[in-house]
């Protein structure tokens, strides 16, 4: 049997690869340098003694956009509330990151998931099951196991391996609609904002730009409470 584990930076996939594989570990390169696969055996309660092979991502794969009719300067902001998203690589290393998880998951029988537990964690998970599954299409988030770990202490890292989960899918979809409410209420209202101050009330110059972000918020709240106190 072999499993192929996923972390979601190399400086966790190295950690875990030395504690489970005893130190007796090999190292192959990926085509991008930060991303190396690890191979070793491990004893794992469910499935046995296995071969191994564990890699990583560099957080998110994958991103989602607008499709090209709706880019700046072609459609009215209001029209992005009702536009297509479309998902695409996050940046440039991603596709090649993307492939090496594709060609690991080719040959394996169980697919298990290292990335950080918290929602974004299980949303790369996610982003992992999908790209795994074009290499293996046995893969599926419902049958892709998830390994719960808080830090890398040796028994914990044990632990996590021998009585894995599954991935929560209310995190991934929370995760998703955040992703989709920051991209659009962000472009529509900064397009607008600009285009207001710009064309208006003539207050800005060209390249100029208004930005607007729901993490803004609480920033936007504390600078008014301070120039308020200020003000007093």
């Amino acid at each position: 049997m072999k499993v192929l584990c996923v972390a979601e930076k190399n400086s966790i996939s190295k950690s875990v690869s030395h504690t489970l594989g005893g130190g007796r570990v090999t190292t192959r390169n990926s085509s991008i340098t930060f991303v190396k696969n690890y191979d070793f055996t491990f004893e794992f309660s469910n499935w046995g003694r296995c071969d191994v092979t564990m890699t990583c991502v560099a957080g998110h794969i994958t991103g989602i956009d607008f499709p090209p009719d709706y880019k700046w300067g072609r459609c009215d902001p209001g029209a992005l509330y009702h536009a297509p998203l479309q998902v695409q690589a996050s940046n440039r290393n991603a596709q090649k990151i993307a492939d090496n998880i594709k060609k690991e998951a080719r040959n394996a029988n169980y697919l298990m998931i290292w990335t950080d537990c918290d929602r974004e964690g299980e949303y790369i998970g996610w982003e992992i099951v999908q790209e795994a599954a074009k290499g293996n299409r046995n893969f599926t988030v419902d049958n892709a196991w998830r390994a719960q770990f808080a830090h890398l202490e040796r028994n914990h890292v044990i632990h996590a391996a021998h009585n894995p989960g599954r991935l929560d899918k209310n995190a991934i979809d929370a995760v998703r609609t955040r992703m989709e409410i920051d991209l659009i209420t962000g472009s529509s209202f900064t397009r607008f904002l600009t285009g207001f101050m710009k064309n208006a009330i003539h207050y800005l110059k060209d390249g100029d730009i208004i930005s607007y972000g729901g993490c803004q918020f609480p920033t936007l709240g504390k600078s008014v409470v301070v120039i308020a106190k200020r003000q007093i």
